[in-house]
């Protein structure tokens, strides 16, 4: 049973709530997310209005210290995905969901099929951005922004198209000759056409 049908659930908001108690306890500043550079998100208090790039760069900032405390970087940077999908995919460019598929642009051979036979993919891997982010220096909301607009695009793709990337290598990287300006280099290398 899901907690939208099931009273006993805590609520997104109650979640929210503990999560950031926690961090408080946690940082010994009393401040929910005090000990990361930003204060409690408007969802919580209401008393401020938070941007996209403010969650990501709390996000990197508790992935960071999770790395250094000793998780691997695919475990501490779960949450950034997260972020990433939510605050950025979501909130900023509107291409979230089931609902939104059919506004992602496609490459030319995912044109003209049916959404259930194409895969929506980053064309820069959404792992790179995220080693990105946990290197970037100095981190800061421009700096967020700017590595995003510049890398993050979602394309949506055929699924055969989607296996050729993954059989080239490239599912998570982006090729080894890359020029670092053209976000389409992994879908230039398996031939995959985009408008």
């Amino acid at each position: 049973m899901d907690g939208a049908n099931n009273p006993s659930f805590p609520s997104l908001r109650a979640l929210q709530r503990l999560s950031l108690a926690v961090i408080a306890m946690v940082d010994g500043s009393g401040m929910p997310g005090a000990r990361y550079g930003v204060s409690v998100s408007p969802q919580v208090t209401g008393t401020s209005m938070k941007s996209p790039a403010d969650f990501l760069v709390f996000t990197v900032r508790q992935a960071r210290e999770a790395e250094a405390f000793g998780f691997t970087r695919n475990e501490c940077c779960r949450n950034l995905k997260t972020a990433l999908h939510q605050h950025w995919q979501h909130k900023t460019m509107g291409l979230h969901g089931q609902a939104m598929k059919p506004k992602i642009p496609r490459s030319r051979g995912a044109q003209g099929r049916p959404l259930s036979e194409c895969i929506v993919e980053h064309a820069v891997p959404q792992m790179a951005i995220v080693n990105w982010l946990m290197e970037l220096d100095p981190l800061t909301n421009e700096s967020v922004e700017a590595l995003l607009r510049r890398y993050f695009t979602v394309m949506l793709v055929t699924e055969e198209e989607h296996a050729r990337l993954n059989a080239s290598g490239l599912r998570s990287i982006m090729p080894p000759d890359w020029d670092g300006e053209n976000v389409f280099a992994r879908y230039d290398a398996v031939g995959i056409e985009y408008a």
